[in-house]
């Protein structure tokens, strides 16, 4: 299996993602309609990354 390097717009979209989480996990940015966004948007940061790595031109 070759893996690609993901292309910057997936990595800075994965980033972004990842630091919200981080945020709403450490209750910098309180949410309290949806309590396990930080899980979830930490899930999808991961899934991009490991989606656009494993697939070539992502």
């Amino acid at each position: 299996m070759r893996l690609s390097p993901p292309r910057k717009i997936n990595w800075s979209i994965a980033i972004l993602f990842g630091l919200i989480g981080i945020l709403l996990h450490q209750g910098i940015i309180p949410v309290e309609t949806f309590p396990e966004l930080d899980f979830w948007l930490m899930t999808v940061a991961f899934l991009i990354l490991a989606i656009a790595t494993l697939l070539k031109g992502l």
